[in-house]
């Protein structure tokens, strides 16, 4: 019973924020350390239609007018 509570709560966690993602009201990208595309929400998806979530794009490629060969200078 217990892997079955755990897995409710995994759904109940990741359907609210999936939720504050989508209605925020502004453009969020979830990107991994290494500066790849991992999620974008919606409203991100229509500034960059051509960008795919997919893991395997970097953001300062796709994201930039004129795509970058490095990471931009102010990123941590």
């Amino acid at each position: 019973m217990v892997p079955a509570l755990r897995e409710a709560e995994y759904r109940m966690c990741k359907e609210k924020y999936r939720n504050i993602v989508e209605n925020i009201g502004m453009g969020v990208t979830l990107i991994s350390p290494q500066m790849k595309i991992l999620e974008m929400n919606s409203i991100m998806q229509r500034w960059h239609p051509d960008v795919t979530a997919n893991g395997k794009s970097y953001c300062y490629r796709s994201f930039n007018d004129e795509p970058r060969d490095t990471p931009c200078p102010h990123c941590p």
